[in-house]
């Protein structure tokens, strides 16, 4: 698989798009007003207890007030509260010789835990959505290239993406000896096959981030921010830029400057896939914004003839996919292979969808009906290997009787929307237009001006208007024309608006328009 990173400034901040095999399969937007991103970590102040919802709103300085529940808090809890407190009691205190307490129950009370004007450490678990504010958890980790640290949990876990047992075993005996008492990490996919050089230097990394966050605690005199989670395209690159990675595209020097010495650090054997695109938007040279027009319509067409049609509610997403005219009906192919063609497309297509949305909670998906159990069960084969690429914790459920499927998503930021629709610069998104009475007297207002500028005009208008203004013997243009006692050539033209004119001079060049 091929991996392309387009990235493009804009003047809200920047446009992500990642393209797998040259389709686009993720698309984000950065913008430089949002100050929280999944992975950051505040020194944060307890505002409200909601005993009913058995969870607090925290306070993090951000805005809206953020949300904890009980079970966000993590099985580690009372160890990372009584160590910080440790520390803001100037205490010296050593992780690898912390004795770790014991955990709360798992159906305990909040309220019998934190109160109001407490302080704790939380980090963004899902960024502020509509209404809602940020969603928080207590149960700190640091991502770095290879590993994640997982402070106070003693045993290291594999990913399971990794599956070659000789390569997990390596790994973990790697671990074993570089981890210290009470530190535990999660091995990353793109861990497999890395040194021990490699892998050592990522965790001393992460510690030195760890002491950071310590250490801003310690010197803490309220709400503060602990630790700043990278940028999108850096993320991105971090968690993605491995040998299937052959061109990183951005649009201007600046930000292309940040990427490369990103890029030079983590992969510093990729340092040349970087081009840099200093005039023209990357997006307009790499024909992207067609693709992402077309990828985020309502209707989807498929490859055969089929499509799918995405409606988005406040409580689910629902996905129908319709035959349309398939061409395998033209070739006579038996009605199932027609049907299960059709379904395989869908089901590709909807997985990229979920991704480049970043579509989020239940996902209802009406395939064409199928009798054939073979069928359904080669459908359900089909949409597990397609979503294998989808980072985001999800489950898929077998088809119905009714040959519906359901699937769950989690997300952790907003789901993405691009406008495909322009609202129409007649109506105005009214659906009605003025009545060309009103119309025509607007124009012969405009052209009264028009004609203290240049007296050789000509009036440019849509074709309903030219009709209406040249109908008749003694026409309302002539009409004009005797009023005013000139001479005024009058054009047609289809392109314009309904209620859009414009009045150009002898030289062609627009004067006055509407």
């Amino acid at each position: 698989m091929e991996r392309e990173l387009v990235i493009q400034t804009t003047d809200l901040g920047c446009d992500i798009a990642l393209l797998e095999n040259k389709e686009l399969v993720e698309f984000h937007r950065e913008s430089r007003q949002n100050t929280l991103i999944v992975g950051d970590i505040y020194w944060a102040r307890v505002k409200k207890i909601m005993p009913p919802l058995n969870a607090v709103f925290i306070d993090i300085g951000e805005g809206k007030e953020a949300f904890l529940h009980y079970t966000d808090l993590g099985e580690k809890f009372s160890s990372f509260r009584a160590y910080f407190n440790g520390i803001l009691a100037k205490e010296s205190l050593k992780i690898e010789k912390f004795i770790i307490k014991s955990e709360y129950p798992k159906d305990g009370k909040i309220g019998e835990i934190l109160k109001v004007n407490d302080y704790l450490a939380v980090q963004i678990l899902k960024e502020p959505m509509s209404s809602k504010g940020a969603r928080l958890s207590a149960d700190l980790s640091i991502a770095g290239r290879y590993l994640v640290l997982t402070p106070f949990m003693p045993q290291s876990n594999i990913s399971k993406k990794i599956s070659n047992p000789i390569e997990r075993s390596r790994l973990r005996e790697i671990t074993s000896k570089l981890t210290i008492n009470n530190m535990g990490v999660i091995i990353r996919t793109v861990a497999e096959g890395k040194t021990v050089k490699e892998l050592h230097e990522d965790f001393n990394e992460l510690l030195e981030k760890w002491q950071e966050i310590c250490n801003r605690i310690k010197s803490s005199n309220g709400i503060v921010k602990l630790f700043e989670e990278q940028s999108k395209s850096n993320t991105l690159l971090r968690d993605l830029l491995n040998d299937s990675f052959t061109k990183i595209h951005v649009h201007g020097s600046e930000l292309s400057r940040s990427i490369q010495t990103y890029v030079d650090k983590i992969a510093p054997e990729k340092s040349d896939i970087i081009k840099t695109y200093e005039k023209e938007p990357v997006f307009e040279v790499l024909n992207l914004v067609p693709k992402i027009k077309s990828s985020f319509n309502k209707i989807i067409p498929l490859p055969s003839g089929g499509y799918l049609i995405i409606e988005q509610t406040e409580a689910m997403c629902v996905i129908d996919v319709n035959s349309g005219v398939h061409k395998a009906k033209k070739d006579l192919v038996e009605s199932n292979d027609s049907i299960l063609k059709t379904n395989t497309e869908a089901a590709k297509e909807i997985a990229r969808q979920l991704r480049l949305r970043d579509i989020g909670g239940i996902i209802v998906i009406d395939f064409i009906d199928t009798k054939v159990q073979e069928t359904r069960e080669a459908i359900y084969e089909s949409m597990l290997e397609f979503m294998r690429k989808d980072k985001a914790s999800h489950t898929v459920l077998p088809l119905s009787k009714f040959c519906l499927m359901q699937i769950t998503r989690s997300r952790t930021k907003p789901q993405e929307k691009v406008n495909t629709r322009e609202v129409c610069p007649s109506c105005k998104g009214s659906g009605k237009v003025s009545n060309v009475i009103f119309i025509t007297e607007h124009i012969f207002n405009r052209l009264q001006a028009a004609l203290k500028i240049d007296k050789n005009l000509t009036l440019t208008v849509h074709p309903f208007v030219y009709a209406y203004l040249k109908q008749g013997w003694l026409s309302e243009f002539m009409k004009w024309q005797w009023q005013l006692k000139t001479r005024i050539k009058l054009r047609k033209n289809s392109s314009l608006g309904v209620v859009d004119f414009s009045f150009t001079d002898r030289a062609g060049e627009v004067i006055l328009n509407s």
